[in-house]
């Protein structure tokens, strides 16, 4: 069962296993500023949660889909693995939490501090989602490691700009930090005040750096409770140990790492009986995914439609795949008319970002028929050839769309 102390409420209890977390992890510095921590014990699994006693308004940040009945709020917490033993160790951590009107689907995020960015990657979780009468919350956790590492002292660096609470607190000449959430469909570009660096100063700098968090950096490594574990002790952690703030790296990679695909990829393969051809020509100067949305049956053909042995509900109709530049695919699709969409770029995302900020989409002026007829002793099946072209020398009539009418799973 989890029990709730305030830090003055815990002090026996620290007290008393203050000898034992000496060789662990050191919460002198917290028991000295019992005014602005809490600690959260959960008994069941021997952990802590350190948190600031700020408020989820004081933290909090305004976007334009942000919901008139919630805030979305950043908070700054470290974990104490084996609290109350000599093991103990810390894990710092960053909770963001985005409360809105709809779901932006994020995995990564990018902050840029004093010119520089820093991203992390698959910090999300489809359970940490939920959905009421009042809108929609998505969570994400961020547990800082050797990367991580050099984000905090560059907070802290630009925390030195700012001598007190209340500029800090100033709205207007306070800090201003970028942060951008990178969803499926959109980023969401995000201000951060001086809450969420007071956050930072009570937590990481406080519990964190100040309480020599840093030394046991590799028993948090090793439990691959990092973003970035599994990763050697590097010498930023060296001079850490040491009190000396290391110069923060330079900005960490793309949020979104691209694709590597080959040439007729299959992204989506239909439940049914592949008759016809599809031959696609893709043009030297872009790479294609190709998206074949089924309509319906065509008014006339020999053969119907049948199910491939073994397919199971709810049966696949669509067939996508992918054409490098210069390069030609050939496909079977089931009996059917289609409507054909692609997508046009270089670096490929996935099916659900396609090309990134790059990507071209288009759509087909018609729909496409695959049916088979009789002559005959002889059954023929009827397909289709098209050579795609970024620009307008392909033997297809095409209609630009919004990227947001390209179907994408």
């Amino acid at each position: 069962m989890k029990k709730s102390f305030t830090l003055i409420l815990a002090l026996a209890l620290l007290f008393s296993c203050a000898s034992s977390l000496a060789d662990g992890y050191d919460m002198s510095y917290i028991r000295e500023n019992s005014t602005v921590f809490t600690i959260d014990v959960n008994d069941d699994s021997g952990v802590a949660f350190v948190e600031s006693t700020l408020s989820v308004k004081d933290r909090s940040f305004v976007h334009r889909h942000e919901s008139d009945h919630r805030y979305s709020s950043t908070k700054f917490d470290v974990l104490v693995i084996n609290y109350g033993r000599s093991t103990a160790y810390p894990v710092p951590r960053l909770w963001i939490t985005y409360c809105a009107n709809e779901y932006i689907y994020y995995d990564s995020v990018t902050f840029t501090v004093n010119g520089r960015d820093y991203t992390f990657t698959g910090i999300s979780d489809p359970d940490w989602r939920s959905e009421d009468e009042k809108g929609v919350v998505e969570e994400a956790l961020i547990k800082f490691g050797t990367q991580g590492v050099d984000f905090l002292f560059a907070l802290k660096d630009y925390r030195g700009n700012f001598s007190s609470y209340a500029e800090l607190m100033d709205e207007r000449s306070g800090p201003k930090i970028k942060m951008i959430l990178h969803g499926i469909d959109e980023d969401v570009n995000v201000t951060l005040g001086g809450g969420f660096l007071l956050d930072f100063t009570y937590i990481i700098e406080g519990a964190y750096l100040e309480t020599d968090g840093l030394s046991d950096i590799d028993k948090v490594i090793g439990t691959q409770m990092s973003v970035s574990g599994g990763l050697p002790v590097s010498d930023v952690f060296r001079r850490a140990a040491a009190n000396e703030t290391p110069t923060p790296a330079k900005a960490t990679a793309s949020p979104v790492p691209t694709v590597s695909v080959s040439n007729g990829k299959m992204f989506i393969r239909p439940d049914y009986e592949g008759v016809c051809t599809l031959k696609v020509i893709a043009g030297s100067e872009s790479n294609y995914y190709v998206y074949m949305k089924y309509l319906g049956a065509p008014s006339s053909s020999y053969d119907s439609r049948k199910l491939k042995s073994g397919a199971k509900t709810p049966y696949e109709s669509d067939v996508a795949f992918y054409v490098k530049a210069g390069m030609t695919v050939s496909v079977k699709v089931p009996i059917g008319r289609y409507t054909l969409f692609y997508a046009t770029g270089t670096d490929f995302y996935g099916t659900t970002l396609l090309f990134g900020d790059s990507t071209g989409c288009y759509t087909s002026d018609s729909p496409f028929t695959f049916y088979t007829s009789q002559d005959g002793e002889w059954i023929y099946s009827h397909g289709h050839e098209v050579t795609l072209y970024k620009v307008t020398d392909g033997n297809l009539d095409t209609d630009p769309i919004p990227e947001s009418d390209f179907p994408t799973r």
